[in-house]
């Protein structure tokens, strides 16, 4: 099993994003207009819950805006206290298992509960703004509950239950988790307030939202869009378009995923994202977004307790609470 960091932030990336979505959107079939289309996701973007008002999407606007509003400004609470941790080498600390006494990789933790809170409550709303993208991507803007039906993805068993590529990374993963520890020891260092129980019984919630926000953007608005543009507008054909989507989109995933904290490498991530995209599209035109949110959320909320399960905790002060917070592993 190869270690992962952290998370990486999408937020930086914000306005990146955002004009992407603009450029590779195909323009025919807007209901909306491209146009008021452009301006719903410019709303919803900046101004959480607002691009869903305006096209009367109330529920959506409550449930994914009214989220953001919450998570962002908890993030940026977090963020402003003088004991953040802003750099990495100031949390995680590795030594290769040439140079360690174990002859292991040995990784050592140190996380406060600004941090802990900062990392946690990022995630979910980069999350839920992901989750908004690729709803007004999809829908074209227009209402539709489809997504949140989406959003129970990963427990649709009877959608995925028999199907191989579901199957096939848990699988491989549930062999390489077995000699995890083998090779591998970490330690967290824990500041007051956060606890190994807390930290293991929200994580699950955590990587959930990883596997939602993150397929229903870079597959069903990324991939998607290249799949749409090179067959539609370029005319390279349903089957070319196909891979090449696939493996344009996972380069995007790739380069998005830069190996910050305990995360994973661009490399690891563009393999991963070639597999998730073969899972979305499995034939020209077909799309499959159920399992592949389900592949990735049950990969992460896997290798994120392979990780938590072997490692040791320290905890300053295990009697002080704090708010529901998660730290793990994610693509």
């Amino acid at each position: 099993m190869k270690q992962k960091r952290g998370r990486w932030q999408f937020r930086p990336l914000m306005p990146i994003v955002f004009v992407f979505t603009f450029f590779v959107q195909p323009t025919p079939g807007l209901a909306m207009g491209t146009g008021a289309c452009w301006g719903t996701v410019a709303l919803e973007t900046f101004i959480p819950g607002l691009g869903y008002a305006v096209s009367s999407q109330y529920g959506k606007g409550l449930l994914f805006g009214g989220g953001r509003w919450i998570t962002g400004r908890k993030y940026y609470q977090a963020i402003a206290r003088d004991d953040y941790q802003q750099n990495n080498s100031d949390i995680y600390v590795t030594t290769d298992a040439k140079n360690s006494p174990s002859g292991k990789t040995e990784t050592d933790i140190y996380l406060n509960s600004s941090t802990y809170e900062a990392q946690f409550y990022g995630t979910l709303e980069s999350d839920l703004w992901l989750v908004s993208l690729g709803d007004l991507y999809r829908s074209r803007c227009e209402p539709d509950n489809e997504t949140y039906g989406l959003a129970f993805a990963p427990v649709r068993f009877d959608h995925f239950i028999t199907n191989w590529r579901f199957w096939l990374p848990i699988g491989a993963l549930a062999v390489s988790a077995a000699s995890y520890g083998d090779t591998n020891i970490s330690r967290y260092h824990l500041g007051t307030g956060l606890t190994e129980s807390r930290i293991k019984r929200d994580a699950w919630q955590q990587f959930y939202m990883v596997g939602f926000g993150e397929e229903m953007f870079f597959r069903g608005v990324v991939q998607q869009s290249f799949y749409n543009n090179l067959n539609q507008e370029l005319g390279f054909g349903s089957e070319a378009s196909r891979h090449l989507s696939v493996w344009s989109s996972a380069a995007v995933f790739g380069l998005a995923h830069n190996g910050q904290g305990f995360s994973a490498n661009s490399a690891y991530a563009f393999a991963m994202g070639a597999y998730l995209g073969y899972a979305y599209m499995p034939e020209p035109g077909e799309q499959d977004l159920i399992t592949v949110i389900a592949i990735h959320a049950w990969w992460d909320i896997a290798v994120t307790y392979t990780i938590l399960n072997n490692s040791s905790f320290t905890s300053s002060d295990s009697e002080v609470e704090v708010p529901l917070l998660a730290f793990g592993t994610r693509f």
